[in-house]
């Protein structure tokens, strides 16, 4: 699926009725925007009609407009103000997934890679360095799997992303736990390294550090997606949302009715505007802060990881060009592992050292 990875601000600010058409934008975010504008407006017309066909105009004239906007600007005056709160903390919740938990995890892996291709930077280090960025890429592909609930890894194999040793090894690993097995794979590869070549522990430190920082980042996406706003707190806010359009239909319609018979034609015109404008920017909040919930899906809206996973790859060939040779004997040393016993400690590293 198409996601939006960047948007110029300054077209946007410029034109932003223009922008309306296009997909995930305010109109277009979710169908809870047309389908409760489009409810609210029924309402404001069939209060607005009823009066106007089975009343006089004398009863029509006796209506409590007065009382009805009262209630109605009371509801509105305090509305906005918890509706732009709740879509603050639900800001708040999506950028700390953004920043806490996909760059803690991209950045610490970039890390780790860095550490790799300076401490082995010999030719014949290259499938180490090569296995390192491979397994780091899985991390994070694994890491979205299970913040899209997607338990199938037949795909991966398909596109030679892994070998099916790999999968079944990791077939038995629970979904949410896969990222973590594959960092392990990383621990035990650079370990392996570090031992054979005689790295000193200090400059070993690091790498725990950052494989660490790794974990708990692919924690904190887990924890976010399992630690929602509270029930009632989010009930509260609909309710009010939807009390205050309805409300607003209302007034609407019998200051329809109202005006209609006293000729007040720039009133009608003003409680048309305003009965779709304000439904329709309720509920586009509403819809933006659903929409921003699952942020590691594959909506239009949603975080791109298809490019953050290819700047993630280009970093690590900014730092190792030989990557671009290697790429295609991947395969065969993954073939070459099938018979060994410890294939994915031994077996790599004697491949990855000889």
């Amino acid at each position: 699926k198409h996601q939006l990875s960047e948007y110029s601000l300054a077209q946007l600010v410029l034109f932003p009725f223009h922008a309306l058409q296009v997909h995930g934008s305010l109109l277009r975010i979710s169908p809870v925007v047309s389908t409760w504008t489009a409810l609210v407006l029924t309402l404001g017309a069939a209060v607005a009609f009823f009066p106007l066909l089975f009343l006089s105009k004398e009863r029509v004239l006796r209506f409590p407009v007065e009382d009805v906007q009262n209630i109605t600007t009371y509801m509105n005056s305090f509305c906005p103000f918890i509706l732009g709160l709740y879509l603050s903390v639900s800001l708040g919740r999506w950028w700390a997934l953004r920043t806490t938990g996909l760059q803690t995890v991209m950045d610490s892996l970039s890390h780790v890679h860095n550490f790799v291709v300076c401490n082995f930077p010999e030719p014949r280090h290259q499938l180490l360095r090569a296995r390192v960025a491979h397994y780091s890429l899985l991390t994070v592909e694994l890491m979205i799997r299970s913040a899209q609930s997607a338990d199938s890894l037949a795909d991966l194999v398909d596109f030679e992303a892994l070998h099916p040793l790999e999968r079944q090894d990791l077939e038995l690993v629970p979904l949410k736990a896969r990222a973590h097995a594959v960092v392990r794979w990383i621990f035990s590869l650079v370990y392996m390294a570090a031992c054979y070549d005689e790295i000193p522990p200090p400059q070993f430190v690091v790498v725990i550090s950052e494989l660490q920082r790794t974990s708990s980042g692919v924690s904190v996406v887990d924890m976010h997606r399992k630690t929602q706003l509270p029930f009632p707190y989010v009930q509260v806010i609909s309710m009010l949302v939807q009390t205050s359009c309805v409300l607003l239909a209302a007034k609407g319609g019998i200051t329809f009715a109202v005006a209609y018979h006293k000729q007040m034609y720039q009133t009608i015109a003003v409680e048309f505007v305003s009965s779709i404008a304000v439904p329709v920017m309720y509920y586009s909040l509403l819809a933006v802060a659903v929409v921003i919930e699952e942020p590691l899906g594959q909506d239009f809206l949603d975080f791109p990881m298809v490019d953050h996973m290819k700047d993630l790859k280009a970093r690590f060939r900014d730092m190792d060009p030989d990557l671009y040779q290697i790429d295609d004997r991947m395969q065969e040393i993954a073939v070459d592992m099938r018979n060994e016993k410890r294939r994915f400690r031994t077996a790599t590293m004697t491949f990855a050292m000889t």
